[in-house]
């Protein structure tokens, strides 16, 4: 009978009117009977209901109201039953609801992070790729956010560090026979998890235009290149982050890590995207006469602007000079004058 009522067209229409109203007592009256519902319902009845939270969650202005809507798409999309499509559709709209409400406090955001962070953390490889995609979708939000999860919280350190162990799990799963369909859970496969973590710290140092330092893009390298139990799966990826990637590093660690590492690699192995990447790093690290050429040129270029400026602006101040003694010799002439008439008078 409460299903129907809540679910029916019209009382949902009446529901989203009266809510803005509830006091706390009444609210979380409605949240208790959604989450009764939400454990014995068909999946049809589960989407009702979670287009209900969301748009509550965009109507309401209360922020314990907004806080408790957070709170149960949070602990809907953390159930174990959920299938992956419901989870990221749960999470989209927590996500959608937490950055579009500008009257809740950065903390309570920086919660959110946190608890995603700490699945990334404790490696629960179940929730790892929800966490990943939830905090790809709150960053694109809120740059500040990035330095609070890279600065204060060292995600790029375990999000590489999670990359390493990922690996290891499923080389020894599979007895080292890894393949685009290996599951690291019941619902993700590994390549799906190790794209989801090179796009992440991808967009994240762009967004914050930030360069990744030597040492991880090295841990990041021996990880996905050279480890005994690299697969394709981790070159290709490898090879192409470090491709795309390129403008995230400065100049002196792309030269070191090309010196240390890529310059050592057998040619005769790789594939296209390897040599790809092997050419973009070893012609930025080896310029030909011909770059270096144009290099000269364009530092000339440089410095005869500079100079042609600084030329032009000692010749304005010794103008600007000219004019000012003119000026103090008119202002002198014309004081003798005055001073001249006086006496007379």
């Amino acid at each position: 009978y409460n299903q129907s009522i809540l679910l029916n067209d019209h009382s949902f229409t009446l529901l989203l009117s009266a809510c803005e109203e509830f006091n706390s007592e009444q609210f979380e009256c409605l949240i208790d009977l959604i989450s009764e519902l939400w454990k014995s319902a068909t999946n049809a009845t589960q989407d009702k209901l979670v287009d209900l939270l969301n748009k509550i969650g965009h109507t309401v202005r209360n922020m314990q109201h907004s806080e408790r809507i957070l709170e149960i798409l949070w602990t809907m999309a953390y159930d174990e039953n959920s299938p992956c499509s419901m989870i990221d559709r749960l999470l989209s709209c927590q996500r959608d609801i937490s950055s579009g409400s500008h009257y809740l406090n950065r903390k309570l955001k920086h919660d959110y992070c946190l608890k995603s962070m700490d699945c990334i953390k404790n490696y629960n490889l179940q929730w790892i790729v929800p966490s990943y995609r939830y905090i790809m979708k709150l960053v694109e939000f809120d740059r500040e956010i990035i330095h609070f999860l890279i600065d204060k919280n060292d995600l790029i350190l375990y999000l590489i560090q999670t990359i390493g162990r990922c690996q290891h799990d499923v080389w020894i799963q599979t007895n080292g026979n890894v393949s685009s369909d290996t599951l690291i859970d019941k619902r993700h496969t590994y390549k799906e998890c190790l794209k989801i973590e090179l796009d992440l710290l991808a967009y994240m140092l762009k967004k914050a235009r930030m360069y990744i330092v030597l040492r991880r893009a090295e841990e990041l390298w021996l990880t996905l290149i050279t480890n005994h139990e690299a697969c394709l799966i981790d070159n290709e990826l490898g090879f192409d982050w470090f491709i795309t990637s390129f403008n995230e590093m400065n100049g002196q660690s792309r030269i070191e890590l090309y010196e240390k590492h890529i310059s050592k690699l057998d040619l005769s192995k790789l594939t296209e995207t390897g040599l790809d990447c092997y050419k973009l790093y070893h012609d930025y690290s080896n310029p030909s006469i011909e770059e270096l050429r144009k290099k000269i040129e364009q530092l000339e270029f440089t410095i005869r602007q500079v100079k042609d400026r600084h030329q032009c602006q000692i010749c304005l101040n010794n103008e600007n000079h000219s004019v000012q003694l003119a000026v103090n010799d008119g202002v002198k002439s014309s004081g003798n004058i005055k001073s001249h008439d006086c006496d007379v008078g």
